[in-house]
């Protein structure tokens, strides 16, 4: 009896699917989960993407550590995986998706 509710809970573990990797301190969707295309696979293009994308916002809006955003239907939060990089408050950059 105990064996078989260990099995069945290793199976249902060993489903659950990996949606994020680590890459440089970053967690970043898995390359599949990427829509961007096909370049966005590479996760240093992904990471270096981003910091162009959230240095073009910085420098666009003029946005400081005072600055709050909210980035609505962000897909896989590209812009906020740069964010979490620099350390900034959390509240600096607040990302919403709807799946």
């Amino acid at each position: 009896m105990i064996a078989r509710k260990l099995a069945r809970l290793g199976r249902r573990i060993a489903s659950v699917a990996v949606d994020h990797v680590t890459f440089e301190g970053s967690v970043l969707p898995t390359p599949d989960r990427r829509r961007c295309g096909c370049e966005f696979k590479d996760n240093r293009f992904y990471i270096e993407s981003s910091e162009r994308e959230a240095r073009r916002l910085v420098e666009h809006c003029a946005c400081d550590r005072s600055t709050r955003v909210l980035d609505m239907g962000c897909g896989q939060g590209r812009l906020g995986s740069y964010q979490a990089t620099l350390k900034l408050p959390e509240t600096f950059y607040i990302w919403v998706t709807l799946s």
